[in-house]
């Protein structure tokens, strides 16, 4: 689907739940990719920040939230009383004109590029290389260091897909969900306040308007469960 689409969806559902943009805060776990924040009309990570009025940035290579607990508690602690939040996760997969998965032509550029360019960079690290013990994260580089150490048990299962790049943006999706239980919680707001997660696959395509987003979970959590 389009990300407006995804979005107005988004909005009319989450307006029945009480969600406003006087007191929902929106969080985003997206790569920094500037092919994920290009289109102010069609990325859902703007249209989202354009619905909710603020965003705290919770991702870093990979869509990956590495500001880890304290980034999530830092970004609960800001939420207005009783109020709640919308939390974006989300990897992203490049499609060239000719249908290849993992590829994309960028504006200015004459050659395509890889995308998500930090989880083809891991996998092409590890599939090949060293086991999961062998990747310790730097202090320089840790993001990567950690999305090859995440990525390595996985490898048998992306070699084995149809094609690798499509069961990669799988496996970094599943791997971002996993992270994201591991750091949200409900501390925050009041016993009113809610947690809605929308998680899915950025699909950046060649040419403007053309990107997609894959829905894949829609959840509202409230203070009972």
């Amino acid at each position: 689907m389009s990300g407006s689409e995804v979005e107005e969806i988004i909005y009319q559902k989450l307006s029945k739940f009480g969600f406003t943009s006087e007191n929902t805060l929106y969080a985003d776990s997206s790569c920094p990719d500037e092919i994920n924040h290009n289109d102010p009309e069609e990325d859902i990570t703007s249209l989202l920040t354009q619905r909710w009025g603020e965003i705290f940035p919770l991702g870093g290579l990979g869509g990956l939230p590495f500001t880890g607990k304290t980034g999530w508690g830092a970004m609960s602690s800001h939420v207005p009383e009783n109020g709640n939040i919308v939390v974006l996760y989300a990897p992203h997969v490049g499609i060239d004109s000719t249908g290849i998965v993992g590829k994309i032509k960028r504006q200015g550029q004459h050659q395509c590029s890889t995308a998500c360019g930090a989880a083809i960079g891991a996998y092409n690290a590890v599939k090949c290389g060293p086991t999961t013990t062998e990747f310790k994260p730097g202090y320089m580089d840790y993001q990567m260091d950690s999305i090859k150490h995440l990525v390595s048990p996985h490898v048998k299962e992306i070699q084995a897909g149809k094609d690798e790049n499509v069961t990669l943006a799988y496996t970094m999706y599943d791997i971002s969900g996993r992270f994201i239980d591991e750091i949200a919680n409900m501390n925050f707001g009041g016993p009113s306040s809610k947690l809605a997660v929308i998680g899915g696959i950025m699909i950046n395509c060649e040419g403007k308007g053309t990107d997609k987003f894959l829905p894949l979970k829609f959840e509202v959590i409230e203070k009972s469960g």
